[in-house]
């Protein structure tokens, strides 16, 4: 409800929405960052399951869609969980593939790309969140467009940004792979 009106708010869980937020939601800040955190490391796994072993990146990134829905609909505020679920995806993966050793650059590393991929998530959901405030979010032909490219392929130029140069400077990516 909102309480100017009396109407139903159409976002009632969102403080930052007409309507503000309800007492459960507004309590519950570090579960939604934990599910987050959770969510994105059990699809991150999945992917990288169903993928070659040997593959960095992927084509099919399921938690990257998750990520962006999530902030898109909770608030950027929710990032560290996103951060913390990539962390520890990005450490599994690199453990998984160099062995077990634990080091500083694979901790950085880990940090780095996390990092990389929480600024996509932000800068994906502050683009496509004035398409979620409309009546009808997706209906025209070009709304949908412009909010596939604005979260898609514009959004994920961030953490491909971050991690490449990570990659290269901390010794992971050789030269001769950047072209």
């Amino acid at each position: 409800m909102n309480s100017s009106s009396g109407t139903p708010s159409k976002f009632p869980d969102r403080p930052d929405m007409p309507g503000g937020a309800t007492a459960a939601a507004a309590a519950s800040p570090l579960a939604r960052a934990a599910v987050l955190a959770l969510g994105y490391f059990l699809l991150a796994l999945a992917a990288q399951l169903l993928s070659s072993a040997s593959q960095v990146a992927m084509a099919l990134w399921p938690a990257a869609g998750l990520a962006l829905a999530a902030l898109a609909v909770w608030g950027w505020r929710y990032w560290p969980g996103l951060w913390l679920g990539a962390f520890a995806t990005t450490l599994l993966h690199g453990a998984a593939q160099g062995g077990a050793a634990l080091t500083l650059t694979a901790v950085l590393l880990a940090a780095l790309i996390a990092t990389g991929i929480a600024l996509q998530a932000v800068l994906g959901a502050l683009l496509v969140r004035r398409f979620l405030h409309m009546a009808e979010p997706l209906a025209r032909e070009r709304d949908a467009l412009a909010f596939l490219l604005l979260g898609g392929p514009l959004a994920c130029l961030v953490s491909a940004s971050v991690g490449v140069p990570g990659l290269y400077f901390l010794g992971d990516l050789s030269a001769s792979a950047l072209v």
